[in-house]
C-alpha cells in the first residue's frame, strides 16, 4: 500500500528540492536524504574556503589602493 501526497526531498541535478512524491519504500527515502546531505556538505566544504579566498584577495587589494593613495597624496604635499 503506498502512501500520496507525501513530502520528501528530490536530487536534481545535485540540489535537493521538497517535491510531492507517492513514497512506497522508506529505505529508499532514507538514502536519498543521506545522498543530499552529503552533496550539501561537500559543498559547502569546497565553496566556503573559496569565498574566504575571494574575500582576502579582495581586502588586500583595498588595501593595496588605500596605501598608494596615502602615498601619493603625501608625497603631493611634500612637493608643493
Amino acid at each position: 500500500m503506498e502512501e500520496t501526497g507525501v513530502l520528501e526531498k528530490v536530487n536534481l541535478s545535485g540540489f535537493c528540492y521538497l517535491a510531492l512524491n507517492q513514497v512506497g519504500n522508506t529505505e529508499r527515502s532514507t538514502t536519498h536524504s543521506l545522498a543530499c546531505r552529503l552533496v550539501q556538505i561537500i559543498l559547502a566544504l569546497y565553496l566556503i574556503p573559496a569565498v574566504l579566498i575571494a574575500f582576502l584577495v579582495g581586502a588586500l587589494g583595498i588595501m593595496i589602493v588605500a596605501v598608494a593613495s596615502i602615498v601619493a597624496r603625501l608625497q603631493g604635499t611634500t612637493t608643493s
